[in-house]
């Protein structure tokens, strides 16, 4: 279609085609078929869990369009673009690393509310893993993206480096964060992500006036600012609602980010005394080898009661995906 001349109209009949055909296998694969037997009562449950839900979709986009809205009337279209690419850089890695453990939260925890402690001691284990791989692979792209952006997409999008390195930092809130409104779904709490969302929009138009003037650098520290402002709300919500520490939640994967530190400040001495007449690429390397062999190392030393907890959390992931729900 874009080949065809039919422009932005191909990224809206793709998104369409998608969701289509999702649907359609779904569909397929599912045994379940709508009938005439109504439940009142289960309607009303279903009812009401759903119509947060879509008011929980509803305000996530208007969470999501306000800041790239503000932008564009300030910075116009390549403005939103920079802040568009460092959004999905930085996405597309908190994506890939927590995708697997955010698509099963919700059922985990759904499955498993009537025992508590259960629930807690599988949190644990999947923030241990969680922040043990966010933490250095969030601040490890941070320090290598001058380098790194320039060399893959081009010097043209070198201006997306900082917004992209103020997005990475949120890497210390997605690693357990980003788990709260499917928990708080998982144990039948629908009202609460409303709550969440409402006042980061709230947050947002209080420091867009202020931030607004820096483009988008300002406006990627809005955003940071906002998710950093909501996640302690978020955390106690969690807390009030699973019973789950909102400190533990902040604080649980501290060891990993003592860790993390000490890579960076290694990683800069190390691209400080590498030879100037050296490759980018040769630089790069250099910069993420020694990362990961400084965390590994650190990790062995500062946090070697997460090590434990993160075995313990493969284990328990392993059995989960073959079906079983009982704590590793």
């Amino acid at each position: 279609l874009a080949l065809l001349g039919f422009g932005v109209w191909s990224l809206v009949i793709s998104m369409a085609a998608g969701t289509l055909i999702s649907v359609a296998g779904c569909f397929y694969a599912s045994k379940w078929r709508p009938g005439f037997s109504v439940s009142v009562t289960a309607f009303r449950e279903l009812f009401a869990f759903n119509r947060d839900t879509v008011g929980t979709y509803f305000l996530g986009y208007v969470d999501d369009a306000i800041p790239r809205f503000l932008l564009s009337l300030v910075g116009g279209e390549r403005a939103v673009g920079l802040l568009s690419i460092a959004g999905t850089i930085s996405g597309s890695l908190t994506g890939l690393l927590m995708g697997p453990f955010n698509e099963i939260a919700m059922n985990v925890v759904a499955r498993l509310q009537s025992s508590r402690k259960t629930v807690h001691e599988l949190l644990d284990r999947v923030f241990a893993m969680t922040t043990s791989v966010i933490y250095p692979a969030t601040l490890g792209l941070a320090i290598v993206s001058p380098l790194l952006i320039p060399l893959v997409i081009g010097d043209e999008w070198i201006a997306a480096v900082v917004p992209l390195q103020i997005f990475l930092v949120l890497g210390i809130r997605d690693a357990t964060g980003t788990f709260n409104i499917a928990i708080l779904r998982g144990v039948g709490d629908s009202r609460s992500p409303l709550i969440i969302l409402s006042l980061g929009i709230l947050f947002l138009l209080i420091l867009a006036p202020l931030l607004l003037p820096y483009g988008v650098a300002g406006i990627a520290t809005l955003i940071a600012l906002r998710t950093f402002l909501t996640w302690p709300v978020s955390a106690w919500l969690v807390q009030k609602a699973a019973g789950y520490s909102a400190i533990r939640q902040i604080v649980i994967g501290w060891r990993a980010f003592i860790a993390s530190l000490g890579m960076v400040a290694i990683v800069l001495l190390v691209n400080f005394h590498m030879p100037t007449h050296w490759s980018e690429i040769a630089r790069v390397a250099v910069m993420i080898i020694s990362g990961i062999l400084s965390y590994t190392g650190l990790m062995f030393v500062v946090g070697a009661g997460q090590v434990r907890e993160i075995r313990e959390g493969i284990g328990w992931f392993r059995n989960h995906h073959d079906g079983a729900v009982e704590p590793a």
